[in-house]
């Protein structure tokens, strides 16, 4: 099975939870021995109500889908070289839409460095909290 977004996710986590449930529930009425409680049976329900209730609300799926965003240009970041060694060794090549020379690339890194302070200056890790507000 191939998910392609992060409503399938949620919305495959809501099926299962929904069908276990409602199966574990029936088990126990039944009168069927089964190795989960009344409780942890209310608690997949109270999960699948949440997870619901997450999928309905479209900010917070975007705030996920920007960190993740945030956290997967990081990881780029960190992949690629910060400089090509030897850089005389490097052949220049044109970019053909402005016939233009391009020595090491397509200036990579000086997007690398923007994403890295754009990405910084909206880190949660950077946020004041309200505990060093009040000092």
């Amino acid at each position: 099975m191939c998910i392609n977004s992060l409503d399938e996710v949620f919305s495959q986590i809501f099926v299962i939870c929904f069908c276990t449930a409602h199966l574990l529930a029936l088990l126990v009425a039944t009168g069927i021995s089964v190795l989960c409680s009344k409780f942890q049976i209310e608690l997949l329900v109270v999960f699948q109500e949440k997870v619901k209730h997450f999928m309905d609300n479209k900010a917070a799926r975007e705030k996920i889908a920007q960190e993740l965003a945030r956290e997967s240009l990081i990881g780029i970041s960190y992949c690629l070289p910060d400089k090509v060694h030897n850089s005389e060794g490097v052949p220049q090549s044109v970019n053909d839409e402005e016939k233009l020379p391009v020595i090491n690339g397509d200036g990579a890194e000086k997007y690398r460095s923007e994403l890295m302070s754009i990405s910084d200056s909206q880190s949660p890790d950077t946020a004041t909290s309200p505990a060093n507000l009040e000092g």
